[in-house]
């Protein structure tokens, strides 16, 4: 009996015979229903933490209770001892409802000569979860639709980034409703709930109804040391997966792209082509020079850079074989080294550049601007209640500019423009990159979480109420049975895919080599031309 949590209700003539019953208890907290109106406190008829010894006059204590109009409630584990003679009967007994008639059950017998026999087997989660009669009132935070009346609200593809948390606990709360057969009084607010007077821990929103006692339970929020101060949460997360936030940006252009036409081959493959190139130039003009060239390894190097560029043979016809068989050589050589680098270039330019950013710390340490959704949970998520230092980091260094903070509208046409990188919870993230950007975009983007774990979010309800068990048994069975997987996947939002590219031309930074080369090419021009000029003049005089 000791291990049973229960409180005692008790019936007999003599109170004294009823403490020896009890085999002298200590921890029974003990009142007399007598002939003085004798109020019960609440504190203890409404608490699940204290066991409870009452004792009525007369024969009949349900009518003597009712003569002194004891406002009281049963929402603890009670059960009620009716003594006759030598045995009693143990009955289970509750009601949520003041007005409510005393629900009882039969849970067993005692005797003497026997002791106590149990036959109520069931869970008190079994026993108590028939609320009919029971009106709860509920808090939900709509901004978008500030009502319920809106025959789609719950329609999960319409208005998708609109009030996703407070329509999918809505769709849940119906479910739990249905089971335990109670009904419900909502309050609608604009907001969940943002700490109003941080001197006295005063807060506006639902949770600031749940703290006035104006309504009983709250949907869900995330689990904030500060409104734990003034509301409880309820045991099991309302959602999964839980909350999550990320940081959205553009992956910036590799700077390293302009040495695209140096990229396909590597410093020592560009060592051995020019070497040979040399030799072969050379050799050729060596050979020229017995053809009676009269400038012949200028000819040769012009050859060569020819035979390089696939601009064909720019040379009289050579007179000896030996001169004709290594200008064959080089031509095939300048071939084979044309196709491979030609494909090469191609790979580089048209392949997919490489992510240098994986992780929170490479986003600060690009550079790129960061910025974050204007909600009250950032503020909580960056500086209060999760003393984690590169959210501190960023919060101290990286958004204290003029577009620290900003709506997701205009966050994400500012990730558009590869302006920053803006952060918001995942979900609306990817509804809105799904809505707002382009195929090409999509494949650009890159989503990097912004926290180290996920938070959860919970149903809330006003400390000392009894409910907290129950709907958190009911919630467990909605997640064991895949009935919250089921409201899950019809509300949530997968990833964009990337489906095609756009194309995208060659830019000066791709070209820039060339332009390289072609400039060098008019520097070198210039000064041999000077240098021609200056000779001439000096032959002349």
């Amino acid at each position: 009996m000791q291990k049973r949590k229960t409180g005692l209700l008790w019936k007999n003539e003599t109170q004294q015979e009823i403490y020896n019953f009890a085999n002298g208890d200590p921890w029974l907290y003990t009142f007399t229903i007598g002939l003085q109106n004798v109020k019960i406190p609440s504190r203890f008829l409404r608490s699940e933490r204290f066991k409870l010894a009452i004792w009525a006059q007369g024969r009949d204590w349900l009518h003597a209770l009712d003569i002194y109009q004891l406002q009281m409630t049963l929402e603890s584990d009670v059960t009620l001892f009716s003594l006759e003679l030598d045995a009693a009967r143990i009955m289970d007994a509750f009601k949520f409802e003041e007005s409510w008639p005393i629900n009882m059950t039969l849970a067993g017998t005692y005797t003497r000569a026997g002791g106590f026999d149990w036959i109520l087997n069931a869970t008190k989660y079994e026993r108590r979860k028939n609320m009919r009669g029971k009106m709860i009132s509920v808090g939900v935070a709509l901004p978008s639709f500030n009502s319920l009346d809106d025959p789609n609200l719950l329609n999960p593809y319409y208005e998708r980034d609109k009030d996703y948390y407070g329509r999918r606990d809505y769709q849940t709360w119906q479910i739990l409703a249905d089971i335990h057969n109670f009904t419900t009084e909502y309050h609608v607010t604009k907001i969940f709930g943002k700490q109003s007077n941080k001197s006295h821990a005063l807060f506006d929103g639902f949770v600031g109804l749940l703290q006035n006692s104006t309504v009983d339970m709250g949907f869900s929020l995330l689990r904030v040391k500060e409104r734990e101060k003034v509301v409880n949460y309820i045991r099991t997360d309302i959602n999964l997966p839980p909350y999550s936030i990320a940081f959205v940006s553009l992956h910036p252009k590799s700077f390293s792209r302009w040495r695209a036409l140096l990229e396909p081959f590597s410093v020592r493959t560009w060592m051995c082509i020019a070497f040979i190139l040399v030799i072969s130039t050379i050799v050729l003009g060596v050979g020229l020079s017995f053809d009676k060239n009269h400038s012949p390894y200028l000819s040769a190097t012009i050859f060569t850079f020819a035979a390089v560029a696939q601009q064909g043979l720019d040379l009289r016809k050579p007179r000896r074989a030996t001169n004709r068989f290594l200008i064959l050589l080089t031509l095939l050589f300048a071939f084979m080294i044309y196709n491979y680098f030609n494909t090469a270039l191609l790979t580089a330019l048209l392949s997919t550049p490489p992510t240098t950013i994986n992780n929170l710390q490479q986003l600060i340490d690009s550079g790129i601007p960061l910025s974050i959704e204007n909600v009250p949970n950032n503020e909580a998520l960056f500086i209060k209640t999760f003393n984690i230092s590169i959210l501190m980091k960023i919060y101290n260094e990286k958004l204290q500019h003029p577009s620290g903070f900003l709506s997701v509208e205009d966050g994400l046409d500012k990730v558009r423009a590869g302006a920053l990188a803006f952060e918001t919870n995942k979900r609306q993230l990817y509804y809105q990159i799904e809505k707002r950007f382009t195929d090409n975009e999509k494949c650009l983007a890159k989503v990097i979480d912004a926290f180290p774990y996920r938070l959860s979010r919970a149903l809330t309800i006003r400390k000392d109420l009894p409910y907290n068990e129950f709907i958190s048994t009911t919630l467990l069975l909605l997640i064991e049975r895949g009935i919250t997987d089921y409201i899950d996947e019809l509300w949530d939002i997968q990833p964009p895919n990337c489906m095609s590219r756009d194309y995208i031309p060659a830019g000066l930074t791709e070209l820039l080599m060339a332009f390289c080369i072609l400039a060098l090419g008019f520097v070198l021009a210039s000064i041999i031309l000077l240098l021609e000029i200056k000779v001439q003049a000096y032959l002349h005089a």
